[in-house]
């Protein structure tokens, strides 16, 4: 990609809802970034079986109704965040990628992380974050071909627009 007179290696990923848009980029040949934003929203029973493993469907059955348009948006944003990162968005089925709740720390300012696996995921590593704020979850997936540092989460996430009263700030 070229900005200005420099040409950079790195990817850049975008997404919009209503009338709010967001943009992530990272600066890195072996990386690529994926990010979604989606209002919170009841989806029904049908959207689950569709697009969501059953791993994924039978965990969202356990909750409490009033926690499921939370988990079913969150798990979605994340699908989608991990696919674009990947390159395929959603041209696969979104069952190749499966989101779980991860044993990984919240890693910066109130973002909580989510593990991700499958078979879009098999050449690469990934890690995923994603944050609420009104009746928005914005959701962020970096990829590599090789390890994360262990100081990338934070570099990364300090960077990436806040929520202030449901709007992007």
């Amino acid at each position: 990609m070229q900005i200005g007179d420099r040409n950079l290696d790195g990817c850049i990923s975008i997404s919009h809802r209503e009338n709010e848009a967001v943009s992530a980029m990272v600066i890195d040949p072996g990386m690529a970034v994926g990010i979604d934003l989606e209002v919170v929203e009841e989806r029904g029973r049908i959207f689950v079986e569709d697009f969501f493993t059953s791993q994924e469907s039978t965990r969202i059955d356990l909750l409490p109704e009033e926690e499921k348009p939370m988990a079913v948006t969150r798990t979605w944003s994340a699908k989608e965040a991990v696919l674009k990162a990947v390159g395929v968005g959603l041209r696969v089925d979104s069952r190749a990628v499966s989101i779980n709740p991860s044993q990984r720390a919240s890693s910066y300012d109130g973002w909580s992380p989510l593990d991700a696996s499958g078979s879009a995921l098999e050449n690469c590593a990934c890690r995923v974050w994603w944050r609420s704020s009104g009746q928005y979850v914005l959701t962020l997936a970096i990829t590599a071909k090789k390890d994360f540092p262990n100081e990338f989460e934070p570099l990364l996430l300090e960077h990436v627009p806040q929520f202030e009263d449901g709007l992007l700030t």
